[in-house]
């Protein structure tokens, strides 16, 4: 059975397309660190900005080298489930569920008042998971590493 590093991107909208970048930069260096036995999957809410960053960052790494190879890098989309959640808590429930996979580290891509953010960010620290948070015009994160 191999271990899977798992890496939770979240972010605000407010990024764009000014995001990708350094989205790409940071999963670049996730990859580089993650065990050549270790299977490397993102979780990701599905939003604009970061979150479909990432998605892309996958896909690109999956077409660029050998699929035999890269069998085990991979992305996982969280949606809000309006069906079963009122519209202003749907996306707070699946932060958590994304939380809940225990990701290895969060990279939060956090411009200005972005609660949804703020709120996995919180989440994350709460579950003890490391946090890289990313901030416009600032080119190493903030790291934040719970107290265990």
């Amino acid at each position: 059975m191999r271990v899977v590093r798992r890496v939770l991107v979240t972010g605000s909208r407010a990024w764009g397309w000014a995001a990708r970048p350094l989205v790409w930069a940071a999963l670049d260096r996730e990859m580089e660190e993650c065990p050549e036995d270790a299977d490397f999957e993102v979780i990701h809410g599905g939003a604009k900005g970061p979150d479909r960053d990432a998605q892309a960052w996958v896909d690109d790494y999956i077409a660029r080298f050998d699929p035999t190879r890269f069998a085990g890098v991979s992305a996982r989309k969280f949606d809000p489930d309006y069906a079963m959640y009122y519209a202003n808590v749907a996306p707070l429930m699946r932060n958590q569920m994304m939380v809940d996979e225990k990701p290895y580290r969060c990279l939060a891509f956090h411009w200005g008042e972005s609660t949804g953010t703020a709120d996995c960010i919180d989440r994350c620290w709460r579950a003890f998971i490391p946090v890289h948070i990313y901030r416009p015009g600032q080119p190493e994160p903030e790291i934040i590493t719970p107290l265990f």
